[in-house]
């Protein structure tokens, strides 16, 4: 297979993980040049409490969770739901672990249920991390077309992202970096170049 098959491939594989109700048609997807406010444009997608969770400080989010205002779950879904439309729009992320994010907040929604405790400072506080940080179950290609195809493992992972799941941190997505990170620019051939919104 070609890199441009492979890279082709790993772009619709993207898609395919953002479920089916959250996706735009293409025909709503306005040009670059046409989108001058992107932030209005992607509260079109989500509803009042998306908007509330997602515009709020990690203080605030954090705060809700502990008073249980608001489940991890809640946050989770919300993040994930602004994420997707965040990349369909921009291209912007280079793995998408919706499911593997919600199983990781019923986890430390149950856990909170049981004991009224956090699991950590970061209890269920969604983040994402750039490409250059390996995280179990996904890849890290790091805008290069041939170092797709093999996921981390649980060893493979960093102290940084292993910190931040003690801490009951939830990584949903990594976003995209240049290739090799070498220049400011996002120019890649894996997920297309990343559209800047502003």
């Amino acid at each position: 297979m070609s890199w441009q098959s492979n890279a082709q491939s790993k772009r619709a594989s993207l898609i395919e993980l953002i479920p089916t109700k959250w996706r735009i048609p293409i025909s709503e997807i306005p040009s670059v040049t046409r989108l001058r406010d992107f932030g209005e444009y992607v509260c079109r997608f989500l509803d009042r409490r998306e908007l509330e969770i997602t515009n709020a400080l990690s203080s605030r989010i954090l705060a809700n969770i502990r008073s249980g205002e608001w489940t991890s779950m809640d946050v989770t879904r919300a993040f994930c739901h602004r994420a997707s439309v965040a990349h369909q729009l921009t291209c912007c992320l280079s793995e998408i672990c919706f499911v593997a994010a919600e199983q990781r907040a019923k986890a430390l929604d149950e856990s909170f249920l049981r004991s009224g405790q956090t699991v950590g400072a970061l209890h269920g506080l969604p983040v994402s991390l750039t490409d250059r940080f390996n995280v179990e179950g996904l890849e890290s290609a790091c805008g290069y077309v041939s170092w797709l195809g093999e996921n981390k493992d649980e060893d493979s992972e960093g102290v940084l992202v292993k910190r931040l799941r003690r801490m009951g941190a939830i990584c949903f997505v990594k976003t995209n970096v240049p290739m090799s990170m070498l220049v400011g620019c996002n120019p890649q051939n894996m997920p297309k170049s990343v559209t800047n919104p502003n």
